[in-house]
């Protein structure tokens, strides 16, 4: 299991994701607001976050879950409609579909 830190230190999640110069850095941008949205809905604070522990392992009850998904739906422009199914994957599986329809939204 890998834990992540915020990535936002140092500025990088004070800009678009989508003005990242590469992938990679696109993806780092968009792991470092998504977990900073996971820590301000959690009140986790600066702490570090597994990205391999699910929402629920975190301490994300339903109505924690939902808040999260609302704020996650607001941060990156995009729509989160499997709230079930999205608890259900780690936070890095979580990451990653995330991603991929967020960058697919985008091109759209």
């Amino acid at each position: 299991m890998r834990e992540e830190a915020d990535a936002a230190g140092g500025g990088e999640g004070d800009g678009d994701w989508r003005d990242a110069p590469t992938p990679e850095d696109q993806r780092r941008r968009f792991t470092a607001l998504v977990l900073a949205v996971v820590r301000e809905v959690l009140g986790f604070g600066a702490r570090a976050i597994d990205t391999g522990l699910t929402l629920g392992d975190i301490g994300a009850d339903s109505l924690l879950a939902l808040q999260l998904v609302r704020a996650l739906e607001r941060r990156l422009d995009v729509r989160i409609a499997d709230l079930r199914g999205l608890q259900a994957r780690s936070l890095e599986d979580l990451i990653d579909v995330l991603f991929e329809r967020a960058r697919g939204e985008a091109a759209a």
